[in-house]
């Protein structure tokens, strides 16, 4: 089965040193993971953030609306952010014209 291009979940807030397993542990309560993919390297905030693909889009937003601002897994003092990824080339997040 292949994954629904717009099941892809965007995850900040996640505690330094959070495996692939851990976060994939969390997701598969709501549906069916197809991928993880943990950003590698440090942001300002000291914290991890990564993508999860699940197979279908109504997994996705179940998942949204159990841990977006409600879900503070160990090691981490705030709620996780989560919400659906930017689609290639959607354009969002980017500024139309010229600087």
């Amino acid at each position: 089965m292949l994954a629904d291009p717009e099941a892809k979940l965007f995850v900040g807030g996640l505690p330094p040193g959070t495996s692939d397993d851990e976060i994939r542990q969390i997701f598969l309560a709501y549906g069916e993971v197809e991928e993880v993919f943990l950003m590698r390297g440090g942001s300002r905030s000291g914290m991890a953030c990564c993508f999860v693909r699940f197979t279908r889009h109504e997994d996705a937003t179940a998942a949204i609306q159990a841990v977006h601002g409600k879900l503070v897994p160990d090691g981490a003092s705030e709620p996780l952010v989560c919400r659906f990824a930017d689609s290639p080339g959607s354009g969002r997040g980017r500024r139309a014209g010229g600087g």
